[in-house]
């Protein structure tokens, strides 16, 4: 579909005109031949007639890719309009990365202030952070696949909860330990 069509018995060379040279193509039998005339990519090709030893497989990538005929692509025509429900759909996700992906990164502003008003070093304060990112991350294989099979209201639903719970809580944190079970591990899961 996409390569040049050539009828060719097993054993004739034709001449391709490519850059400024001509290169045999040899027709190779394959699993890949149709029968119907046309001839995939890598069949225009004959990897044992290389111009030298020294050449690269990058090379050899390129002279192939350079035999493709980009003129039998078709448009495909303008992107489908969900109308007003994909729209919806494409706020809401806006909404749950800026809530969920705007906070947890935003943590260097709330880092700088726990450190003032805990009066803990900035490396016992970044703790809460990086587990935080870690557990976003991690809890994220589990609820990517349960997303995938079809568990999507109750996995935005229990996240949902752990974000709110986990800010809510961090608002009433005063000491180290509150900050780092509210902000890092609960928001975390979130």
């Amino acid at each position: 579909m996409g390569a040049r069509e050539f009828e060719l018995p097993d054993s004739e060379e034709k001449d391709v005109e490519i850059g400024s040279y001509h290169e045999p193509v040899h027709h190779v039998e394959s699993e890949k031949h149709q029968g119907n005339g046309e001839i995939s990519p890598i069949e225009l090709y004959d990897a044992t007639d290389m111009r030298s030893k020294s050449e690269t497989p990058s090379t050899m990538l390129t002279r192939i890719a350079s035999q493709l005929s980009t003129t039998d692509i078709h448009d495909p025509g303008p992107p489908p309009d969900g109308g007003a429900v994909a729209w919806i759909q494409a706020l809401m996700a806006h909404l749950v990365l800026f809530n969920t992906w705007g906070y947890v990164t935003s943590y260097g502003v709330f880092q700088s202030f726990y450190v003032d008003s805990l009066g803990h070093p900035p490396s016992d304060i970044s703790w809460v952070g990086s587990v935080q990112i870690f557990l976003l991350f991690f809890i994220g294989t589990v609820s990517g696949r349960a997303t995938d099979a079809g568990l999507f209201k109750p996995t935005l639903l229990l996240g949902m909860f752990f974000h709110l719970l986990g800010v809510f809580m961090t608002s009433l944190a005063g000491k180290y330990w509150q900050l780092f079970l509210a902000q890092g591990i609960c928001t975390g899961q979130s």
